[in-house]
C-alpha cells in the first residue's frame, strides 16, 4: 500500500472511531406550550412573570440530581442541581389541576432565571 493512501486510510479510521467514541452531549430542551395543552405546570420566576411548560414523563431513577420536594397550599417547588454539577435551580409550580404532581416524576431542566 503506498504510503499517502496507507496514511489517508489510518486517518480517515482513526477519526471514525474517534467520532463514534465521543458522548452524545446532553441537550437542555424546553417544552413551552400553550397554557391550555393538557399537561402542563405553571412556572413563575423570581419577577413572578408565568410561563406554561409541558413536563416530561421522567421517573426519578431515570434522571439524576432531584434533591428537595416541598408542597403546601397547592404551591411547591422541585430543587436539583445542574447535570454539570452547577448551582441549584428552583421552580416554583402546579399543574392544570392546581396540585403537584407526584414526586415520581418531574420535568426537565429548564433555565428560567
Amino acid at each position: 500500500m503506498p504510503k499517502i493512501h496507507r496514511a489517508l486510510v489510518l486517518a480517515i479510521t482513526a477519526a471514525t472511531v474517534s467520532t463514534l467514541a465521543a458522548p452524545a452531549a446532553h441537550a437542555d430542551t424546553i417544552h413551552q406550550v400553550p397554557c391550555t395543552a393538557p399537561d402542563f405546570f405553571h412556572f413563575q420566576d423570581r419577577n413572578f412573570n408565568q410561563t406554561c411548560y409541558a413536563y416530561a414523563g421522567v421517573t426519578e431513577p431515570d434522571l439524576p440530581g432531584i434533591t428537595a420536594w416541598s408542597s403546601g397550599n397547592n404551591a411547591g417547588y422541585f430543587v436539583w442541581s445542574d447535570f454539570d454539577g452547577g448551582p441549584f435551580t428552583r421552580f416554583f409550580g402546579k399543574n392544570e389541576h392546581g396540585t403537584l404532581p407526584d414526586r415520581s416524576t418531574y420535568i426537565e431542566r429548564l433555565n428560567i432565571y
